[in-house]
């Protein structure tokens, strides 16, 4: 059997040629997930909809990032004495390995072995997607990548596309103040904002981003030497953000993440785009190895002795949740008896609202020197503010944050940060790991972080969720503590 394996530069794709249908039919199942999306349809144009999504399409073709695994697939599961394989000069080109042999460390903040060896194989392999748990130190990680590129006249113009406005600040922060990269910066966040093009790092949130890469197309297809993208495992399959990533044509791109993406489909998309999984360090290596601190999840049983409403849906029972007296009135006793600052994760407004409003009623009850500050964070919160709250919350103890899970769950790091409540409930492994990631950077006075995960166990959706949360905690390797509470 033969197998011809090619680069597409103006697709940005690769193409196989195999003269074995069988083993191609084969390989395309493998490389194709259900079509969810079908079942949703209704009426006769149901039919026209494919049963199934393929990552190779019927002439052989695929996003780059995905060729690596297709070519491990076939070295598994055909017999490689009976397989020929024929790369073009294109696809050599492309995916040839370029050892870096002195990687820079002379920035602020020196690397540590683990970051040295991500450096080492992000320069080498000039594409790929490093997954990175929060605390092991990404943005340094990032910015020595940058600070190498620059230093070999590999690139003359960088791009960091991040999620959010917030992270837009950290990011030139951290870059500029902390670990001193001398180039000229543009920070693209605002809608005043327009293209330095002058810069040669551009850091931008993927809203606005989106927003002008019509306007901008030619200056981000041809003009950006270097894309990294953070918080990867966000850019889905029906994202349009991920469209124009596809048009863009980068010497080099990264995908940064804390973990991959759960949905196949949307992991697929991910590497498709910026490239297979290059590197890995684990939350649990880092806990491991000292640089995190430890964490116990205090799964907390709470059964529900009046006022429960049965035979919601989950939509309904996750509004009545959010407003139950009972369990909010069990939240406030809970956050102020925990010590130091503390977390709390809620999915909805309404939910933060009625939260805040019990805590305040709570704290006017008390004599001065008892109190705590309180805060919410939600869209409507300014970037500053939310800064703001951050620092205080590093120099300050009592501190009770409330904040949206979309908007803190990512990208936020509070070392003095003892406490995590998961009042919101849920089941993605992404979304529990990172709120979790929030509070497990090292801190003088902070010995261990607790996870306070809140179990609804009259609830159907809600106990299956916690049911879910726990295998997470298993598979992440924290130790948990079971408490039952009649409420």
């Amino acid at each position: 059997m033969n197998v011809t394996v090619d680069y597409l530069p103006k697709k940005d794709y690769c193409r196989f040629e195999i003269d074995d249908l069988d083993v191609f039919e084969r390989l395309r199942e493998e490389f194709s997930v259900p079509n969810e999306a079908k079942k949703f349809v209704k009426g006769p144009n149901r039919r026209f909809i494919p049963d199934r999504i393929y990552f190779i399409t019927p002439t052989g073709q695929c996003h780059y990032g995905i060729a690596p695994l297709i070519l491990d697939w076939l070295k598994k599961n055909v017999n490689t004495r009976t397989v020929t394989y024929h790369f073009t000069a294109a696809y050599s080109s492309k995916f040839e390995v370029k050892p870096w042999e002195v990687v820079r460390d002379d920035l602020n903040l020196k690397l540590r072995d683990y970051q040295k060896e991500a450096v080492s194989r992000a320069l080498a392999q000039r594409f790929g997607t490093l997954v990175m748990g929060t605390g092991a130190g990404k943005t340094l990680t990032i910015s020595s990548i940058i600070h190498n590129l620059f230093s070999m006249s590999q690139v003359k113009r960088v791009m960091i596309l991040v999620p959010d406005n917030g992270l837009v600040v950290q990011f030139h922060h951290d870059l500029v103040e902390d670990y001193g990269l001398k180039q000229k910066v543009c920070l693209f966040y605002d809608k005043f904002n327009t293209i330095d093009e002058d810069a040669e790092i551009i850091i931008a949130n993927r809203p606005l981003f989106l927003a002008r890469f019509a306007a901008n197309e030619k200056f981000f297809r041809e003009k950006i030497d270097c894309l990294i993208v953070d918080e990867a495992h966000s850019i889905k399959r029906d994202n349009k953000v991920s469209k124009c990533i596809e048009k863009m044509r980068n010497k080099f791109r990264y995908g940064f993440t804390g973990t991959l993406a759960e949905n196949r489909e949307d992991k697929m998309r991910n590497i498709g785009l910026l490239g297979h999984v290059i590197y890995e360090k684990t939350s649990k290596e880092l806990r491991d190895e000292g640089f995190l601190t430890s964490a116990t999840v205090q799964i907390l049983n709470l059964e529900y002795t009046k006022n429960v409403c049965k035979g919601l849906d989950y939509q309904a029972e996750k509004e009545w949740l959010g407003i139950c007296k009972e369990r909010n009135e069990f939240l406030t006793k809970l956050l102020f008896t925990l010590r130091k600052n503390s977390l709390v994760m809620v999915n909805y407004l309404n939910h933060g609202f009625t939260l805040e409003e019990y805590l305040n009623k709570w704290n006017d009850s008390l004599s001065e020197e008892k109190r705590k500050k309180i805060y919410f964070i939600r869209g409507e919160v300014d970037t500053d503010t939310r800064e703001e709250v951050k620092k205080l919350m590093e120099k300050e103890n009592d501190i009770i944050c409330i904040a949206i899970t979309k908007i803190f769950s990512t990208g936020i790091n509070i070392k003095n940060l003892h406490n995590i409540v998961l009042a919101a409930g849920g089941k993605s492994s992404v979304t529990v790991v990172q709120s979790i990631g929030r509070g497990l950077r090292l801190h003088p006075d902070k010995k261990e972080l607790n996870i306070w995960d809140i179990v609804d166990t009259n609830y159907k959706y809600a106990k299956k969720h916690a049911e879910k949360r726990q295998e997470i905690y298993a598979t992440e390797k924290i130790p948990t503590k079971i408490r039952n509470i009649s409420l």
